[in-house]
């Protein structure tokens, strides 16, 4: 345990978006020492394109400038300057309404996406070389009371800290650790099929390819918009009939497979279908987790996929991976005691925990619309608009400040009901 006046050693398990940005966070406060543990021999993000909501460009200006610097370096919208405040146009992409537009949901920033690579490469700039330890894969946590945890790696290494963040992704060993091994939150259920395609602009004409577009179907969807500065497009085609999935999380697609899966969708998604008939397309899986009773439990505690994966239809999981880590580095410029850490994990718990979770059941929930199978929806258009609006408002103008007002209210009020 660490003396007075030692700085309490907080361990970061997985450098992805969520790890990196916490770890960030964290960074600021002289009072702790930080270090990030990375499975693979570098940072990476898998994925082409991921999307941030207003709520979560929020975030990362409050993070620190660096953080939202970072992402306007990055930042890609609608290309064409009438669409900029629109997050997705709605389209018909099957049937007798095929290229009828249902809805265009619109918010201050619209699309906003960015290269999870390119993205990611900007905030490893933000982290010290010598705080990142790479290769070490966690296999589990020793946790006896009285003394530093012991994190026991695939390589036969460890390494001990006073407290653990866990960002360490879907299959999550601290989720693992958390809930016990038959909890029945603990694994992620399948939800679909993820298939990313570059370059679709001279197929399918500037207006598709430049500005983001879902069409929707029956039992099928097919989500695109540009990333990388417009110089590319990311295509998400997903099949909803699926009950589960075989083999690794990503695997390369049979181009004569998805034909066959999407052999109903019309003309525009038939243009774009045929694009992904060459050796780089992938299929993946999509997977969101149950509600989690608890994100944290004594000194460990979890964010980001880990906490609460969630399906790609209200594009809110690496955003909400960003509030997790604004809210919890909040909480620790004011643990400067062993002994409040656990106030703090348990304030993160009480305040991101139901939003989070929330967000997951929604997206779930969008995904069913999208295939135009949402009880007492379906395919009605008038009942799809009011949907597909209000669903987004809730998420965009939540108060994120606010939230970190709250947490710390928490936090006191733990510490003052003498629970330290």
């Amino acid at each position: 345990m660490p003396e007075q006046g030692q700085k309490i050693k907080v361990a970061v398990v997985e450098g992805g978006m969520g790890g990196l940005c916490v770890a960030i966070g964290l960074l600021k406060h002289a009072h702790l020492e930080v270090q990030v543990y990375e499975a693979a021999h570098k940072f990476s993000e898998i994925g082409a394109g991921v999307a941030f909501g207003p709520s979560a460009q929020r975030a990362l200006r409050l993070l620190g400038k660096e953080t939202e610097e970072a992402y306007l370096r990055q930042v890609t919208h609608n290309q064409w300057h009438e669409e900029r405040n629109v997050w997705f146009e709605y389209v018909y992409g099957m049937g007798e309404r095929e290229g009828e537009l249902i809805a265009t949901p619109k918010n201050e920033t619209g699309q906003s996406t960015v290269h999870r690579a390119k993205f990611l490469d900007e905030f490893m700039r933000l982290v010290p070389k010598e705080i990142a330890h790479f290769g070490k894969r966690l296999e589990r946590v020793e946790d006896e009371p009285g003394f530093p945890l012991k994190l026991h790696f695939k390589d036969s290494t460890t390494a001990e800290a006073d407290c653990v963040v866990g960002a360490d992704g879907i299959h999550s060993v601290i989720r693992r650790h958390l809930l016990g091994d038959d909890h029945p939150a603990l694994d992620a259920v399948f939800t679909g099929s993820l298939i990313p395609m570059k370059d679709a602009e001279a197929a399918l004409g500037e207006r598709f390819a430049k500005n983001s577009t879902i069409l929707v179907g029956d039992g099928a969807c097919i989500m695109t918009y540009p990333i990388d500065f417009g110089a590319t497009m990311n295509v998400v085609a997903i099949n909803s009939s699926y009950k589960n999935w075989e083999g690794p999380t990503v695997q390369k697609a049979e181009y004569r497979k998805i034909a066959k899966e999407f052999s109903a969708c019309g003309s525009q998604a038939q243009k774009l279908l045929k694009l992904l008939d060459n050796p780089d397309t992938a299929a993946w899986s999509m997977w969101d987790h149950p509600r989690a009773p608890t994100y944290c439990r004594g000194r460990v505690a979890m964010l980001g996929d880990a906490a609460h994966a969630s399906t790609p239809f209200q594009g809110q999981g690496a955003g909400q991976a960003i509030e997790d880590a604004y809210v919890l580095s909040s909480l620790f410029g004011v643990v400067d005691t062993l002994e409040k850490v656990t106030l703090a994990f348990q304030a993160y718990d009480k305040i991101r925990r139901p939003r989070s979770q929330r967000v997951c059941e929604t997206s779930r929930e969008a995904g069913v619309l999208c295939a135009l199978r949402l009880k007492g929806v379906n395919d009605d258009p008038k009942m799809f608009e009011q949907n597909i609006t209000w669903r987004m408002d809730w998420m965009w103008h939540r108060d994120i400040a606010g939230e970190r007002a709250e947490a710390l209210g928490v936090f006191t009020a733990l510490l003052e009901d003498g629970r330290v």
